[in-house]
């Protein structure tokens, strides 16, 4: 495997443990306060600490952190999809658990992922949908519905 693969998908792996982890502090805050102020509040929180971050960093080249006017509005829907993704896994953890919420969630991502993959919408050129990756689809719907809980 190449190194720059491997990397990657440590990388990913790393990045979805600190999603889970997000995920279900949120889901645990939103039975104390809601989910709506959890989403909120956590993004708040998130603001604040890259706030400072960009100003140190800003401060440190500040030539390299220009933001052209086109990206200022892609942002704040970003921010926005920010606000109701912890929103929504803060209400959906806490109907269904962590291990089925998280895996619904992770089936979402990979199921619009692969319509940006097939239409070029991603970061790279287009990647046809194969048999193969309908196949891992419906496995991973699969795995949502046996890991949903039984009452």
């Amino acid at each position: 495997m190449k190194t720059t693969l491997l990397l990657g998908t440590l990388l990913a792996m790393g990045t979805g443990i600190l999603i889970g982890s997000q995920a279900t502090i949120g889901g645990r805050l939103g039975a104390l306060i809601g989910p709506a102020r959890v989403g909120i509040w956590m993004n708040v929180a998130g603001g604040l600490i890259a706030l400072v971050l960009a100003g140190v960093l800003v401060a440190r080249t500040p030539e390299a952190w220009p933001l052209p006017g086109r990206v200022v509005a892609w942002l704040l829907f970003a921010g926005l999809l920010g606000i109701l993704i912890v929103t929504g896994s803060s209400l959906a953890l806490g109907r269904v658990g962590a291990a089925a919420g998280l895996s619904a969630m992770i089936f979402g991502q990979m199921l619009v992922a692969t319509i940006y993959d097939a239409t070029g919408l991603s970061t790279g050129a287009p990647i046809p949908v194969q048999g193969a990756r309908i196949f891992g689809l419906a496995v991973m719907a699969v795995a949502v519905y046996l890991l949903l809980p039984r009452q």
